[in-house]
């Protein structure tokens, strides 16, 4: 008998298992394949993955400095500053969530807004959307859950600003959340 299969019949694996994971999480039996990662089923069911496989969150930063009152439409612009049509897309995947932020310099006191939309292709997304109230100054922001919106790898992704009132805003800045496949 092996040193390992006594201490297994002796239940020491078992209560070493235990102690480590407190019997919370069922490991494979067996290894996985080369570059696999392990993952959870959010039961407690642990196995092999290919990396693949997994989705990777990342984010697309878009940003404007130039200040904006009025109803405006305009399109924010890639981290560079000289790109206007947004980020073309390595890989698909999925949109999940809008992050906007932005200064509000002079206030409007009726019902003022800027809304942040998901463009895809040069296409406005419905309901991909955040909204933010302009009727106090300072930095204002907030931010939006998506229905996840799918894109191909070679799409271009984009955010429009539509500003509505008589407030004057800047230093506007974005953030998509996308889910990729690598």
């Amino acid at each position: 008998m092996s040193f390992l299969s006594k201490l297994s019949e002796l239940g020491f694996i078992t209560k070493v298992r235990d102690v480590i994971t407190g019997g919370a999480y069922s490991f494979p039996k067996a290894d996985g394949n080369a570059d696999d990662v392990l993952t959870t089923n959010g039961s407690g069911v642990v196995s092999f993955q290919p990396i693949s496989n997994l989705n990777v969150p990342s984010f697309l930063v878009f940003g404007q400095e130039a200040n904006l009152s009025g109803q405006t439409n305009f399109e924010m612009k890639t981290t560079n500053g000289a790109q206007c049509d947004g980020w073309k897309m390595p890989v698909a995947g999925t949109a999940t969530h809008i992050s906007l932020q932005l200064d509000v310099k002079t206030e409007d006191p009726g019902d003022s807004k800027i809304t942040a939309q998901l463009v895809v292709n040069a296409s406005a997304q419905a309901g991909a959307i955040v909204e933010v109230a302009t009727t106090s100054t300072g930095r204002v922001g907030d931010v939006a859950a998506l229905t996840p919106i799918s894109f191909s790898a070679g799409d271009t992704l984009t955010l429009y600003l539509t500003h509505t009132g008589t407030a004057t805003t800047g230093d506007h800045a974005g953030l998509v959340r996308i889910l990729t496949s690598t």
